[in-house]
């Protein structure tokens, strides 16, 4: 069992690494790996753009990363009063955002977004239900975007 200080730790070190870590798919684009809804998350009326879906933390953590292409639609997101979920498509299962007692929610919620930078949610994934290549949704108050690709 992952102590306080244990996930302290991990979320430090994220915030660290690069939003794709470090590892690459030799002769594969990370773009050609994505489905059609992190492709044309911000076309469709989203207002973020999907960067990635990453299982960290030696599966107990689930690492969300996006950016936003339109403020005022993707404004639910960073509502500290909505609850952040990633629904596993599979089984249905809801995945919620740890809170630590001294940080808070493991979420950035920013009363400004910009969209020249690229933001994160970690989400619980402690009995390790998903795993890569698992379809999620990403439920944030009434906002959704379905079809999400885990790494």
């Amino acid at each position: 069992m992952t102590t306080t200080k244990g996930l302290v730790a991990i979320w430090l070190a994220l915030l660290v690494l690069p939003p794709f870590g470090c590892a690459r798919t030799s002769g594969v684009s990370q773009q050609a790996l994505l489905p059609a809804a992190q492709e044309t998350s911000s076309a469709n009326g989203s207002g973020i753009k999907i960067e990635s879906v990453r299982v960290t933390a030696a599966g107990h953590l689930l690492d969300f990363r996006y950016r936003v292409t339109d403020p005022d639609k993707a404004a639910a997101v960073f509502d500290r009063e909505n609850k952040a979920f990633l629904i596993d498509q599979a089984t249905g299962n809801a995945l919620g955002v740890p809170r630590m007692a001294k940080v808070g929610p493991l979420r950035q919620t920013n009363f400004e977004p910009d969209p020249n930078r690229v933001y994160f949610i970690l989400f619980s994934n402690s009995a390790g239900l998903v795993e890569p290549g698992s379809l999620v949704t990403l439920s944030v108050g009434d906002y959704r975007v379905e079809d999400i690709l885990v790494h």
